[in-house]
């Protein structure tokens, strides 16, 4: 063979040695700008998940998303509100479930019963257990009952009757997460004649975290009522999460 011949078959095998590694650097190259755009769209990830509440535990950015898989006290979704740190996390979506406040008072029975609800920053309650659904109260003959005045309407059966309560002042049977910002007032009504036996009233946070019945007429005041329907009680809480049902002791999970 001769010596040009040999010598073109190396310039050819240069060439194609040549153009390999020019394919294989564009392919590190395009690899390596890649790699960047993973690294940039790890950094930027705004949704992470874990298990129980990221408050004063995750540290995160402003407006990154926590997925709670545990679904803890109903919380799922939580977004931070505030740079850096691990605290300033706020739930966005989740549902406790209809949860009973079993220290109600003034209930005619142990069928009887109150419940409240928060799905997202909603809260909604419910009353009822009796025939047809109805919700049932005693009056100040029972020896249990909570209203105002307790002594003067004990001792004298025929005192005026101001209040009868479901969750008296002070007692904060209405735990943290479930509070109202404001007072409230509704009415209440008899299922059997439509009778408005008069208002409800919900105290707020700065009202002694109250529910209580006011009667217009004290004879209906004096006596157990069996019948009774509520205009729906329902307003958007200000409050943390609950990180425990004080005072609550059941709950059933929807989510």
């Amino acid at each position: 063979m001769s010596t040009i011949y040999l010598l073109v078959i190396k310039g050819v095998f240069k060439m194609a040695d040549s153009k390999l590694k020019t394919l294989f650097l564009d392919f590190a190259r395009y690899l390596g700008e890649k790699d960047a755009e993973i690294a940039k769209l790890i950094k930027d990830v705004k949704i992470i998940t874990g298990q129980g509440s990221p408050e004063g535990k995750v540290v995160a950015d402003k407006d990154v998303t926590y997925i709670d898989t545990d679904r803890t006290l109903g919380a799922y979704k939580w977004v931070k509100t505030r740079a850096g740190g691990n605290t300033g996390w706020k739930v966005v979506e989740g549902d406790t479930g209809w949860v009973e406040i079993k220290r109600a008072t003034n209930r005619s029975g142990d069928n009887i019963k109150v419940w409240i609800r928060r799905i997202n920053d909603r809260v909604t309650w419910k009353f009822g257990g009796g025939q047809f659904d109805w919700y049932g109260i005693v009056g100040p003959s029972n020896t249990n009952w909570q209203g105002n005045p307790v002594r003067s309407v004990a001792s004298n059966p025929n005192s005026k009757v101001i209040h009868s309560y479901v969750c008296p002042p002070g007692w904060n049977l209405i735990p943290v997460g479930f509070r109202s910002p404001s007072s409230l007032i509704g009415q209440f009504y008899s299922d059997l004649t439509n009778k408005v036996y008069g208002v409800w009233k919900l105290g707020g946070v700065n009202d002694r975290n109250q529910f209580r019945f006011e009667f217009f007429d004290q004879t209906d005041a004096h006596k157990d009522i069996p019948d009774i329907r509520i205009d729906t009680v329902t307003y958007l809480t200000d409050d943390p999460w609950p990180t425990a049902f004080q005072c609550i002791l059941s709950l059933n999970k929807k989510i």
